[in-house]
């Protein structure tokens, strides 16, 4: 489990949900873009994420349901390498940990 406290940011987060285009309606300004990247049940998988977080040009954006469970997880990094040359920062919190933006 990831606590994050969130203070003055305009977070959007999308969850869970497949991509579709209504989700890519761009709201005025996105601090932080919360998704889902596991691509299991309802949830978008990592490019359908990173297409999703391009459109919307957020700040940071932070991958959620990567590590959910063995059966329903997958890697974060692809996702984060598919994001490698944009200016959004993907934050990996540790486990357990609190984190300041």
């Amino acid at each position: 489990m990831q606590a994050i406290i969130i203070r003055n940011l305009r977070t959007a987060a999308a969850q869970p949900a497949r991509y579709f285009p209504a989700l890519a309606q761009r709201p005025a300004v996105v601090d932080l873009l919360i998704l889902p990247i596991n691509g299991k049940g309802n949830n978008m998988n990592a490019v359908d994420a990173a297409r999703l977080t391009r459109i919307l040009q957020p700040a940071y954006v932070l991958p959620m349901h990567w590590d959910l469970f063995s059966t329903f997880g997958c890697a974060v990094q692809p996702f984060a390498d598919l994001l490698a040359q944009d200016p959004v920062r993907v934050l990996i919190p540790a486990h357990y940990t609190e984190f300041v933006l």
